[in-house]
C-alpha cells in the first residue's frame, strides 16, 4: 500500500525533494544540484537516495512537481527574445 507523498522543486541551482510518510508523519529531505541539461537527473538521484535510506519506490503513491526555473528567468530577464523586434529590456 502506498504510504509516501513526494514533493519536488527544481530550481535553477538546487533541486529539493521532500518525502512525507503518511503513516508516521516523518519527513525526509534531500537537496541536490540541479542538472540544467536534464533536470530529471537530480530528481532520480534524490529518489535513489530515499531508496538507499530504506524507502521502497513502490510505496510512493503521490508525486508533486514544481519548478522555479522559468520564474527566475523571467524575474532576472534572462533567456532569448521571442516574438518581438524591439530591443531587449534591461533592469534599472
Amino acid at each position: 500500500m502506498a504510504s509516501y507523498r513526494l514533493g519536488v522543486d527544481v530550481g535553477g541551482t538546487n533541486t529539493d525533494l521532500v518525502l512525507y510518510d503518511e503513516l508516521t508523519g516523518a519527513q525526509l529531505v534531500e537537496k541536490l544540484p540541479t542538472t540544467p541539461a536534464n533536470p530529471a537527473v537530480a530528481i532520480l538521484e534524490g529518489v535513489d537516495r530515499f531508496v538507499a535510506r530504506g524507502v521502497s519506490a513502490r510505496d510512493i503513491g503521490f508525486f508533486a512537481h514544481g519548478t522555479t526555473v522559468t520564474t527566475n528567468a523571467l524575474l532576472e530577464l534572462k533567456g532569448v527574445r521571442v516574438g518581438s523586434s524591439s530591443p531587449k529590456v534591461t533592469p534599472e
